[in-house]
């Protein structure tokens, strides 16, 4: 257990480091080195500008409320999460039929056809988790790691862990987004081959707005031959494209006040 808790963490700080720097204090807690925060908030003078870059820092590192009332929001949240998301008649149900239909809306109903039948297979889950498009624990991706360590923390994990999971909520998420990610993955193959070969065919040219909307580089992928194995720019695609179909749950998908735990609870 303790394991299977640090190696996540130690996962994002490392992927957190990477992306922003970090902050490292010398004698008499003066910063010897900056992140990307510090850099930007050293850039303006203004009040509410400071209040935002050090709001938009909590978010990006995972920072957990440190007070009571934040903590209570975020215990409400979960509570809400385990009540309204594991309904086996409503939200399940229209979870599967809404997030398939977002993958077929985007790469259209003949592949996301052929995704569903890859999906199925026993290791397109496995590919899934390594693509970086799902979580073994759903419940840390809607925020229960904002819970603390006491034991009605505990005990409110421990109740979302069960609900999402006996509901079917849990599966029914990991197929949507598997289903995405394989989708993607053969989108991927087949634009780099129309890439490759007939580089002014309607479909290239599609495939290169499509690649630009999701902040990839068409000829990357071209030269990956669409293969997330081995292409990193791939991956990073498919990552894209399902946020982009099934949400995310990124920081900087949700405006600043509605991803706090008071603005998780209230949306609840």
């Amino acid at each position: 257990n303790l394991i299977a808790a640090y190696v996540p963490r130690y996962a994002e700080r490392v992927a957190q480091i990477k992306a922003y720097g970090q902050r490292l204090l010398g004698p008499g807690g003066i910063t010897i080195q900056e992140n990307l925060f510090d850099k930007a908030r050293a850039e303006t003078q203004d009040t509410y500008s400071q209040e935002y870059l050090n709001t938009l820092e909590q978010q990006a590192i995972n920072q957990r409320p440190v007070n009571s009332l934040m903590r209570n929001m975020a215990r409400g949240g979960a509570l809400a999460n385990a009540l309204l998301l594991s309904s086996p008649t409503t939200t399940v149900p229209r979870n599967l039929l809404s997030g398939t239909a977002a993958t077929c809306e985007l790469f259209g109903v003949a592949r996301g056809a052929e995704g569903l039948l890859s999906a199925a297979k026993p290791q397109s889950f496995a590919d899934a988790r390594e693509m970086g498009v799902i979580r073994s624990n759903m419940a840390d991706m809607l925020f229960a790691d904002q819970l603390g360590d006491s034991k009605l923390d505990n005990f409110i994990r421990g109740l979302q862990n069960f609900t999402l999971k006996w509901s079917g909520y849990n599966g029914s998420e990991l197929f949507v987004r598997t289903h995405g990610a394989m989708t993607a993955s053969q989108y991927a193959q087949d634009a780099a081959l129309e890439l490759a070969t007939n580089p002014a065919s309607p479909m290239a040219k599609e495939a290169k707005r499509l690649f630009r909307r999701m902040d990839v580089d068409p000829a990357q992928i071209a030269r990956e031959k669409g293969d997330w194995k081995t292409g990193e720019e791939t991956q990073k695609f498919i990552r894209a494209a399902v946020r982009d179909t099934q949400g995310g749950y990124r920081f900087d998908q949700v405006p600043l006040w509605a991803n706090s735990p008071a603005g998780r609870f209230f949306y609840q």
